[in-house]
């Protein structure tokens, strides 16, 4: 762990320390750790366009996936799972918009079942077997 270079004093609008005070409070912490801790991930974090998830946006992304999700590759991980078809050891990544698609002409049967039933029929097609 390294040590503490410099003391930096900033001056920040009130309600910006109170809720940081709030988060500190929560977290069991006191205020100058909870900043140190977010300015110093925020090093390491040099997107351009970064993407912020709350903990409610998270809780969410945990139930929506089944997962409980600690980074953004674990967010990357299930999105691409959901963007895919394994078959046997095969994965074919498909567009969002075509699963959108096929989603709507799903009813009345898993998607599973669906997503199995299409393939074979197309792949029976396509070897002149239907």
């Amino acid at each position: 762990m390294s040590s503490v270079h410099e003391l930096v004093r900033i001056a920040l609008p009130e309600d910006v320390v109170e809720a940081y005070q709030v988060q500190a409070k929560a977290a069991g912490v006191g205020l100058e750790a909870l900043l140190a801790d977010r300015l110093l991930a925020s090093v390491t974090h040099t997107a351009k366009k970064p993407i912020y998830f709350t903990d409610d946006h998270r809780r969410e992304l945990d139930q929506l996936f089944g997962k409980n999700l600690q980074t953004a590759t674990d967010v990357l991980v299930q999105v691409r799972k959901m963007l895919s078809v394994k078959i046997e050891n095969v994965k074919i990544s498909l567009k969002p918009s075509l699963l959108s698609r096929l989603k709507t002409r799903c009813l009345g049967m898993r998607w599973e079942d669906f997503l199995e039933r299409i393939i074979v029929e197309d792949l029976e097609r396509y070897a002149g077997m239907r």
